[in-house]
């Protein structure tokens, strides 16, 4: 695999490399406002934008995602996918669209549509950008797009015409709006044809081109990421099943999506597709962990104190650094360390556990364990 080039995080990247998706990136994190589409190389999802991915799926249950939480767990999926049908399938990420589809109104949105067009006719690749090369390269294309802190997909079915090699031809489009709103469908069309047709794609009539693929409502202000996430991955899966059956296209490829959508499980879905992802862009020198958060709102039944945070601590789980063998010997747990923790020191709603010796494996050394923090064996009331 080549590398293109290596900038650090504080700069806006990491190691960058070749990949089979198509990710037009500006040297900027994907969710700040991307300023070209026409780069020098086809760049691999990353692994600063998997943490920041990650960060934003983890920030709330009802936060609206950036772009690289869109991204990369929708990378993964493609990678996931049989090597014949990611040559068939074109994936666009996010930064791709350079605020052409934001859906602002006014004169700086033609304006911006201008730049973006004058982009994609410049020289600097032979009159061509690697945007249009792509989709060109593919008979479907997929490309999230944001419209003003909304998400919506594009599929395109691309066709050959006149004995051409290339796909110059949008035969079917697919435009996904969680809303449900003609309007945005209208505009992002509009925008559409007004870029590929500057680099010669061509489109079918309005009535055969857009097709209405179902997608069940969204009923919030915050989902609509997720929902696309999903959209994406079920119709990947459905050109695999093609393929797999000896196919490449089928009418049932736009058939409604599932209507059962459950965010929160998609959302835990795509979390830990990017922990996946950044421990794969790191060569596996790195591993997945789980960080207990302080809050004073941290609560059982019948336990909800401030200092309960000091029992429920994530720094009681921190290992313990250059510990010789003899000490780790001490610091079992069992009876005998137990036995010498002063009952002033125990929780009372906390017992010892004394037929349970593997219940402390890790901690502070001695002196502070017993001093500040004890095992933690909840009563079958406290549950």
């Amino acid at each position: 695999m080549t590398q293109v080039e290596t900038l650090s995080p504080e700069k806006g990247g990491c190691p960058l490399h070749a990949s089979s998706a198509v990710v037009v990136s500006d040297r900027t994190h994907r969710h700040r406002k991307p300023s070209s589409i026409d780069q020098e190389a086809i760049l691999r999802i990353k692994y600063w934008d998997a943490f920041l991915g990650l960060d934003s799926l983890q920030a709330g249950h009802t936060e609206w995602l950036n772009g690289s939480a869109l991204d990369v767990p929708t990378e993964f999926r493609y990678l996931q996918q049989p090597p014949e049908v990611r040559q068939l399938i074109n994936l666009l990420d996010t930064s791709a669209d350079a605020g052409l589809f934001r859906h602002s109104g006014g004169t700086s949105l033609e304006h911006n549509a201008d730049k973006v067009r004058q982009s994609l006719e410049g020289t600097n690749h032979g009159g061509d950008s690697k945007l249009l090369k792509s989709i060109r390269a593919h008979e479907f294309t997929m490309w999230p797009v944001d419209v003003g802190m909304h998400w919506v997909v594009l599929i395109l079915h691309m066709q050959q015409t006149g004995g051409s090699k290339e796909f110059d031809h949008v035969a079917q489009a697919v435009i996904i709006d969680t809303d449900h709103d003609p309007l945005t469908v209208g505009f992002v069309l509009d925008r559409l044809k007004t870029v590929l047709a500057a680099g010669g794609i061509s489109f079918a009539r309005t009535p055969e081109l857009l097709l209405n693929m179902w997608v069940p409502p969204q009923d919030d202000g915050w989902s609509c990421g997720l929902r696309c996430y999903a959209a994406m991955s079920e119709f990947m899966q459905r050109v695999t099943r093609l393929y797999l059956a000896g196919k490449t296209y089928e009418d049932s490829l736009w058939e409604p999506m599932p209507s059962w959508f459950l965010a929160q499980s998609v959302r835990e879905e795509m979390a830990g597709l990017c922990a996946a992802m950044c421990v794969r862009e790191l060569k596996y020198k790195a591993r997945i962990a789980i960080e207990l958060v302080d809050s004073e709102h941290t609560s059982r039944k019948g336990y909800k104190k401030k200092s309960s945070s000091k029992y429920l601590s994530a720094t009681a789980l921190k290992p313990q650094r250059g510990t010789s063998r003899k000490q780790g010997q001490d610091r079992k747990i069992g009876v005998r360390t137990m036995s010498r923790a002063k009952s002033s020191h125990i929780h009372p709603h906390h017992k010892v556990n004394k037929t349970a010796p593997h219940r402390r494996s890790i901690g502070q050394p001695d002196n502070i364990w017993l001093k500040k923090r004890v095992p933690i064996v909840w009563d079958e009331d406290v549950l």
